[in-house]
């Protein structure tokens, strides 16, 4: 059996701006919901917050890789910078002539090197010296036909940049009159330049095919690194992307479901269902999933209470008939009792129904009527029967047909 509990027993003080009063607890509906509202908010935040984190650490990777493409990009162009320097340094005398050719000292396929270091002798066909000459390590060597006048113990000016092209060896006595043999390096005759001589120095300004190998690997793997910052970026592009869909479809989602248990409020409200109805009278009551007004809340609410009403009143009705139904079946049962077998209990039994109207309409005449019968079957024999069924009731009131 449904248990009704009337809703103006829980009215409050708190009024609408009309002073209406309505109720200020929160049905065991609504709690539930809210539950199940801020559960699904704190999940949708939990995987928000995850994504977040995860976005933080790929933008972390990004820049990472975004920094080491750079870094190797710059390496690129110092490379290149430090090869070009090289270039811009002219050696003294670019030009010379060296066994009747025309050669510059700087050319890609330049046999001339760099040397310097401190004079130890110096003769009419050039100087020894101690000291290095390109890759070499600290050694004696001699150059042939330099033109310029240096002391013993002088050293070669390392700022004019002095090269010579390496031509075999230089054989001489020493002090000790021992020969001996160490590396020797012509000088050649500074002259001028040739008609071709502008070709031949912008050729020299290009890489050389080793340098342009190292500029070339070190290329590649900068463009490696750029397109892993590429591929980086693009990732987290598509999970920022994918974050916000999803929390948004989420939010969406959760605002669907909110608003399909509006409308079903709303619904069982317009079908007059109580729970329907207080359940808007809360929302309007609360602001929730409406707007906020005390006059429309305190409306639902008295539509509840009147609906609280007809429902028990529909209960107690239906509770009525029951119990009139299974008099009914009582009564017709001692009916059939008292006029087929002579059974005197149904028919005092009878006689009380009609007498009170118990399961049959009520009727004296036929109360009387059993009585007597009940009377005439020896009921007299006990004093105490006719007494105890209150027969003097109907024995002194008018007949009702």
């Amino acid at each position: 059996m449904l248990a009704l509990v009337s809703l103006s027993s829980r009215f409050c003080s708190a009024a609408t701006p009309d002073d209406v009063k309505i109720p200020t607890e929160v049905s065991w509906e609504a709690q539930s919901d809210n539950k199940n509202w801020e559960q699904q908010q704190d999940n949708i935040d939990a995987a928000k917050n995850v994504a977040d984190k995860a976005i933080d650490a790929l933008r972390i990777d990004v820049i990472n890789k975004e920094q080491s493409a750079s870094d190797a990009k710059q390496q690129v162009e110092k490379q290149k910078q430090y090869f070009l320097a090289l270039r811009s340094i002219i050696p003294r005398d670019p030009w010379r002539e060296i066994y009747g050719e025309k050669k510059y000292v700087a050319a890609q396929d330049s046999s001339f090197v760099k040397f310097g270091g401190q004079i130890e002798e110096v003769t009419q066909n050039g100087i020894r010296v101690f000291g290095k000459f390109g890759d070499s390590e600290e050694a004696e060597f001699f150059v042939i036909n330099f033109p310029y006048r240096f002391n013993v113990g002088e050293s070669v000016d390392p700022t004019k940049i002095y090269v010579a092209q390496q031509d075999g060896q230089f054989s001489f006595i020493t002090e000790d009159g021992y020969a001996k043999k160490i590396p020797k390096l012509n000088y050649g005759t500074p002259c001028a330049p040739p008609a071709n001589a502008d070709a031949v120095e912008q050729a020299a300004r290009q890489f050389s095919p080793q340098e342009q190998s190292q500029i070339n690997t070190l290329r590649v793997e900068a463009d490696r690194l750029d397109e892993l910052a590429i591929a980086a970026q693009a990732s987290l592009k598509k999970l920022i992307a994918d974050s916000d869909l999803a929390y948004k479809t989420d939010l969406e989602k959760l605002k669907a479901e909110k608003l399909k248990a509006l409308q079903k409020n709303q619904d069982q409200a317009d079908r007059g269902e109580i729970a329907g109805l207080r359940r808007m009278g809360e929302r309007y009551r609360d602001g929730d999933g409406v707007e906020k007004d005390f006059k429309k809340a305190a409306e639902y609410y008295q539509k509840a209470e009147l609906a609280l009403q007809a429902e028990a009143n529909r209960i107690a009705t239906e509770r009525k008939e029951e119990e009139q139904k299974a008099l009914n079946q009582k009564f017709l049962k001692n009916l059939a009792l008292a006029d087929n077998s002579g059974n005197v209990e149904s028919m005092i039994y009878v006689g009380e129904c009609y007498r009170d109207g118990l399961g049959i309409e009520k009727n004296l005449v036929k109360a009387k009527e059993y009585f007597d019968r009940a009377i005439s079957a020896g009921v007299p024999q006990q004093p105490n029967a006719l007494k105890t069924y209150d027969y003097l009731k109907v024995t002194n009131t008018p007949s009702t047909p």
